[in-house]
C-alpha cells in the first residue's frame, strides 16, 4: 500500500491505494479518499495522519528530531534502536 496524490480537475485529493496482481499484470485498487489535499495541509492533518501511520508500523519507523546541535535521525527496526 502507498499514499498517493490524485489530480482532479483544478484540485488535489490524497489517496491510499495498494497493488495486486490479476493474472498476469499489476492492477491498482484505492483502499481510501482521505480528503481534498489542501484541506488536510491547512488544517494541519497530513503530519497527524503520518504520525499515526508511523506508530501503528511493526517492522520500520523513521523519526527525524531537531535539536540544539541539528538533525537526528533514529531508525526502530524489529525492537531495535540505532542511531545514524
Amino acid at each position: 500500500m502507498f499514499a498517493r496524490v490524485k489530480k482532479s480537475g483544478p484540485r488535489e485529493y490524497l489517496q491510499i491505494e495498494e497493488n495486486f496482481r490479476e493474472g498476469k499484470k499489476v492492477r491498482q485498487k484505492i483502499v481510501a479518499d482521505l480528503e481534498r489535499l489542501d484541506i488536510l495541509k491547512s488544517a494541519g492533518a497530513l503530519d497527524s495522519i503520518a504520525t499515526s501511520l508511523t506508530r501503528l508500523s511493526e517492522n520500520v519507523a523513521a523519526i527525524s528530531s531537531i535539536s540544539a546541535r541539528g538533525i537526528s535521525r533514529f531508525a526502530r527496526k524489529e525492537g531495535k534502536q540505532k542511531m545514524e
